[in-house]
């Protein structure tokens, strides 16, 4: 626990690197910087942009789902006169 808060503090001070690590740690630890590096370019929606895209997709659902049923309400219209018609 010592030497991890050792090294802790060594790598905040910029004093050790990943080559200062064990072989697995150093496979760990180059692998999270390029995640990091990777999502530093990368936009992160915040919590309230989140809500409100879902709340549009949500929206946009129902309104899709009135859609539908209007059609299919029109449909059923048609095929009524079509069969009156006929």
């Amino acid at each position: 626990k010592n030497i991890i808060g050792l090294f802790n503090r060594l790598w905040d001070l910029k004093l050790a690197t990943a080559d200062d690590l064990n072989q697995n740690l150093r496979v760990i630890v180059r692998g999270a910087e390029s995640i990091r590096l990777e999502l530093e370019g990368s936009k992160i929606l915040k919590v309230a942009d989140y809500r409100r895209l879902l709340f549009e997709i949500e929206q946009r659902g129902l309104l899709n789902l009135d859609l539908k049923r209007q059609n299919e309400k029109l449909k059923r219209e048609l095929d009524t006169l079509i069969i009156e018609a006929g």
